[in-house]
């Protein structure tokens, strides 16, 4: 059977949106951190961060329609994978001394559905901390690290197949938030 060529260039294994939100959305989101209950991540034991579940609500929709509405063209831009929908939001800080080890977000457990990207809009200007930078291991070589510490307001998009950190936070404090983009398992 002749081979089909299905893309025309070599596809992305992360990608950055610019201006995702401004600073007015981005404090709407800091205003409603006052609300949230934060705990400790109960999946991933290398995360030291404060978490909050941040579901959609009458305050909170906007965010979720909004980011509904970039998240399919940043798929066929860079990933092209088949998917259906995102989970809710984890509301995430990252305070002085707090890290996120070398992880995969994959669920190896068997679902009917699988995490296909990981997005994580930035809500703290990064002059604001040290530390925290976003890590990816782009390439099974643990030497080509891509650091990443986006501008507030952008989205860093990944494949959750890919090795990933937060580096230790050495002084402020990191705010994101993080979700997850699912589709259908394949097999």
């Amino acid at each position: 059977m002749p081979q089909v060529i299905k893309y025309n260039r070599v596809l992305s294994k992360f990608a950055v949106a610019s201006d995702f939100l401004n600073q007015e959305e981005v404090d709407i989101l800091l205003s409603i951190e006052k609300k949230l209950m934060f705990g400790k991540d109960q999946q991933n034991s290398k995360n030291k961060a404060d978490i909050a579940i941040v579901t959609p609500n009458q305050e909170t929709q906007w965010v979720f329609d909004k980011f509904s509405s970039v998240i399919g063209r940043i798929n066929i831009d860079f990933f092209m994978y088949d998917i259906d929908g995102f989970d809710s939001f984890q509301f995430v800080k990252y305070k002085k001394g707090q890290d996120c080890g070398w992880h995969y977000d994959v669920d190896f457990a068997y679902m009917n559905w699988e995490r296909k990207i990981c997005a994580s809009i930035i809500l703290t200007d990064p002059e604001e901390y040290l530390g925290g930078e976003l890590e990816v291991m782009s390439t099974a070589d643990p030497e080509e690290v891509v650091p990443l510490k986006p501008a507030l307001g952008d989205i860093v998009f990944y494949a959750p197949w890919m090795p990933a950190r937060v580096s230790p936070v050495t002084s402020g404090i990191r705010r994101t938030l993080n979700t997850w983009v699912m589709g259908k398992r394949g097999c």
